[in-house]
């Protein structure tokens, strides 16, 4: 009887032991799909980090970083372009969706027991996808950067005591 009563014992902590985990498998199941919903931590889009962020976040954010004026060095002289003055575009629709396709590609469970086990993801880069005026960048930059900043050649005159 002894035996029978141990054994019932048994069984209802094991049955409790097991609904635990299986509770707790749900909750962290619930947890990596909506983890899943953002980039991956490594993610980087035309060299801005975007992970943990959502796809409208992200576009926001590469629209932001693309549309600060880039600063060029010219010689002695810094100066800095405004990228609208060369029609300068980002496609940002085929970069978040080259992102996506990285971020949706890989399997869910293998991904969810990559997660299980805390091992990071490899770094997923996307490349640039912009146009701009090539014929634009060159007006401005012959008619206002080299106007200004160009120095006339001088003749070469020698150094007096001086062999050079």
């Amino acid at each position: 009887m002894k035996i029978r009563g141990s054994s019932l014992y048994l069984r209802w902590v094991s049955l409790f032991f097991i609904s635990i985990a299986s509770i707790l498998t749900v909750i962290t199941l619930v947890q990596y799909s909506r983890l899943r919903n953002d980039y991956p931590p490594q993610m980087v889009i035309a060299g801005v980090p975007v992970g943990g962020l959502d796809p409208q976040t992200a576009a926001q954010r590469l629209l932001q970083v693309y549309s600060l004026p880039v600063e060029i060095h010219y010689g002695d002289a810094i100066f800095q372009l405004d990228p609208n003055l060369i029609g300068f575009q980002l496609n940002v629709e085929s970069m978040l969706a080259a992102a996506d396709l990285q971020r949706t590609g890989a399997s869910f469970w293998g991904g969810f027991w990559d997660y299980l086990w805390n091992r990071k993801s490899a770094t997923a880069e996307v490349p640039l996808v912009e146009t701009f005026s090539e014929e634009r960048l060159r007006a401005y930059l012959t008619s206002e950067i080299a106007a200004r900043y160009d120095q006339p050649p001088i003749p070469a005159q020698p150094i007096p005591g001086s062999t050079e």
